[in-house]
């Protein structure tokens, strides 16, 4: 199987190190947490996202950095909030920054949005919480695909759900935690 995939320069790896060092962290001791999503109401919530990066970071040992794109700043803090001991960036990045940064985390946790998609095609660890649309990411050992597996689960049709969204509101922090701690 094919899947696309993003290439870096050197230069572009060396300013993701360059940012990596001047955030104080170090090349693969922490993951990238993308709590945002271009439409949000297809998205989980913000706050479960800290929670679940709080539980990440006490098993793997590494530190959760919370990214967003412009204008979701607000997200991302609220995630946060909700951290022990995760960072924010300071702005959002380029695209291309951004991908250099992904390079050098350990693994990155998302929404079924850009930033799940940039990660996988780099050939990055990716954790993704899926809705009611999964078929975007393939069954390979770089993804795991974390759900709440309702009856209803994936319909395709988040505009019309009667559910309330259930597959996103419904799941816990500590039900994606169980299905993401074997993967890491």
């Amino acid at each position: 199987k094919h899947f696309p995939q993003v290439y870096l320069s050197k230069e572009e790896i060396e300013k993701g190190r360059k940012l990596v060092k001047d955030l104080g962290l170090n090349e693969k001791d922490f993951f990238i947490v993308v709590p945002t999503s271009r439409r949000m109401k297809r998205a989980w919530q913000p706050e479960k996202f800290g929670i679940l990066a709080t539980y990440l970071s006490k098993n793997t040992g590494l530190k959760p950095l919370i990214a967003y794109a412009p204008g979701e700043e607000a997200f991302a803090k609220q995630a946060l909030s909700h951290t022990k001991d995760g960072t924010i960036l300071e702005n959002p990045l380029s695209i291309r920054l951004f991908a250099s940064l992904i390079h050098q985390s350990a693994f990155l946790l998302g929404n079924d949005s850009f930033a799940s998609h940039l990660s996988l095609s780099l050939g990055k660890k990716t954790v993704v919480i899926v809705g009611p649309n999964e078929g975007w990411f393939p069954n390979i050992n770089l993804v795991v695909k974390v759900r709440k597996n309702l009856s209803c689960q994936p319909c395709g049709n988040w505009k019309k759900c009667d559910k309330n969204m259930a597959c996103y509101t419904k799941l816990s922090p500590e039900e994606a935690f169980r299905q993401i701690v074997n993967f890491l």
